[in-house]
């Protein structure tokens, strides 16, 4: 049985209540819970039955779903629920059997839309899905992916909470800190940038935007607040950037860069940024860039070593020089 948009929010909602140690759900306070995450994502949800419920929490213990770990001790004649094991979670667990059958529909669907050129894109996304859920004989591709980087596992949750305009409490540690920091956060938008997962979005009460790696957050809570909006088209926001960082009131500028002629083909097979253009390729490489200047483009920019030299402006020129400098006086 498919499972639609409607179901995975009651199924996120009843995992969420089953890992709560905090509190006893009875089976009133779950349709109560389940009713109030329906309802804020689609408003025209007016009730939902009891026996839904049941049925949902049936299809959670089954092995069609995740085969969950429930308990259902009694009080006063009454059961409530929790999970046997308090860190399992069915965020943290492979795709059930009926979400294997949802992927391999949504794999054909995507394998047909492929072929216009506006879906080019879906070509990586089901090699990906057929690499990841279905039986290939052997691995024989690699993605490239950090199995290592922290975080990856809030990747889903702060999807949903940015789909479902969820407030977020988030317990974030930054690097240079003893300590961690705790905030009220508006999410907006996820990113990726050097096989690193950003959350970007504003701290209630400002509307400056400030970005979270994924594996600096320490903890997730889900707050009672009216979540704002933001006028922002995000995909837009970040076209004149290499990265995540920028402010809003910043505006790109000519960046004109000199590659080796060994680097030339690299760059012009994969481009340093879409906005490249190339004004000279005889000896050497010459291309032109239209960017806002962050720290990321200054880290791509030494990544070539001595194969790129920054012709104009002079700011940037001097900003890596100094880098170099520094470099060099640890040798």
């Amino acid at each position: 049985m498919p499972i639609n948009k409607h179901a995975y929010i009651r199924y996120q909602t009843l995992d969420r209540c089953f890992r709560n140690t905090g509190r006893k759900f009875f089976i009133e306070d779950l349709i109560e819970e389940c009713f109030k995450d329906l309802s804020a994502f689609d408003p025209s949800i007016s009730s939902l039955s009891r026996r839904q419920v049941f049925y949902d929490i049936k299809f959670m213990e089954s092995k069609d779903g995740w085969s969950i770990p429930i308990e259902k001790p009694r009080e006063d004649k009454k059961a409530y629920y929790h999970y046997s094991d308090h860190s399992y979670s069915i965020l943290n667990q492979p795709p059930s059997k009926t979400e294997l059958e949802q992927i391999e529909l949504a794999k054909m669907v995507m394998a047909r839309l492929s072929t216009l050129d506006e879906f080019e894109w879906m070509n990586e996304l089901v090699t990906r899905l057929e690499e990841s859920f279905f039986e290939t004989g052997g691995k024989v591709m690699d993605f490239g992916r950090n199995i290592y980087l922290e975080g990856l596992n809030r990747l889903g949750k702060l999807y949903y909470s940015i789909i479902n305009k969820q407030v977020l409490e988030i317990t974030y540690k930054p690097f240079h800190k003893n300590e961690s920091i705790i905030t009220i956060f508006h999410p907006h938008y996820l990113k990726q940038f050097n096989n690193r997962w950003f959350l970007i979005g504003h701290i209630d009460g400002f509307q400056s935007l400030t970005n979270y790696p994924l594996d600096r957050i320490e903890k997730i809570k889900e707050v009672d607040l009216k979540y704002e909006e933001l006028e922002i088209d995000f995909e837009e926001y970040f076209d004149d950037v290499i990265g995540v960082t920028r402010n809003i009131e910043d505006e790109p500028i000519d960046i004109k860069l000199l590659f080796s002629p060994a680097r030339a083909p690299y760059i012009l097979t994969k481009p340093f940024h879409s906005s490249q253009t190339t004004l000279h390729n005889e000896e050497n490489l010459t291309i032109l860039i239209k960017v806002i200047p962050n720290r990321e483009l200054i880290s791509q920019i030494m990544s070539f070593g001595d194969d790129v030299t920054v012709i104009s402006p002079d700011s940037i020129r001097e900003q890596i020089k100094e880098k170099l400098k520094n470099s060099l006086s640890r040798y």
